[in-house]
């Protein structure tokens, strides 16, 4: 995957420190929510992170980086980070409200 989505490695690092930044960290994972979406767009921290994804990404699959932010696509990227890393992720569905919300776990050594 790493050859057909990515130039180069991205870091881990890279995804940790935002994950640090936006959501409730356990002592086995991050929980990466609608909350913490909310966070990260509150805070301004997607422009930032989309301009250095886009340097990782190739040039066809730039459209990841460069296209309308939301919960999903930034969900989209979380999987395709953790994939090429293997950091291993899970994820739970939740109806609350009349909607269904995909809550993810970014699990860490």
């Amino acid at each position: 995957m790493l050859h057909q989505l990515f130039r180069k490695q991205v870091p881990i690092e890279l995804l940790m420190n935002l994950l640090d930044k936006i959501c409730l960290k356990t002592d086995k994972y991050y929980l990466v929510d609608a909350n913490a979406f909310k966070v990260l767009l509150y805070n301004n921290y997607h422009e930032e992170f989309c301009k250095t994804m886009l340097e990782y990404y190739h040039s066809s699959k730039a459209y990841y980086a460069t296209r309308e932010f939301s919960y999903k696509s930034f969900a989209t990227v979380i999987r395709q980070i953790c994939k090429s890393n293997n950091v291993m992720y899970g994820s739970k569905m939740k109806y609350e409200k009349s909607q269904y919300n995909i809550d993810y776990f970014v699990y860490f050594a």
